[in-house]
């Protein structure tokens, strides 16, 4: 049981881009939902299987709240990885 966070680019879904994983009893495994303001995709003990598309926008706001304390030093270095391999200013990520 886990918090499985991955991005791909828009166009090929096969080449993950980014990955974050917290354990299902990681303290910290609400940390990226609330970053990228998706807590609809948290489902307790794992995301819950959803796919969302998140523009430069979504990220670089994400990057701003995740620079601000050294708690997010692994979610930032996710979100620098979906802003470094964005397509047309998109990119997925899966919340498993």
């Amino acid at each position: 049981m886990g918090h499985d966070t991955t991005a791909f680019r828009i166009s090929d879904d096969d080449e993950e881009v980014a990955y974050l994983r917290r354990s299902a009893f990681d303290e910290r495994n609400e940390q990226i939902y609330e970053l990228l303001d998706c807590k609809d995709c948290y489902g307790g003990v794992s995301g819950n299987g959803s796919l969302k598309v998140f523009s430069r926008d979504d990220v670089a706001a994400a990057i701003v709240k995740a620079v601000s304390d050294e708690k997010y030093n692994r979610e930032l270095e996710f979100l620098t990885d979906c802003m470094l391999n964005m397509e047309d200013g998109k990119i997925s990520i899966h919340f498993w």
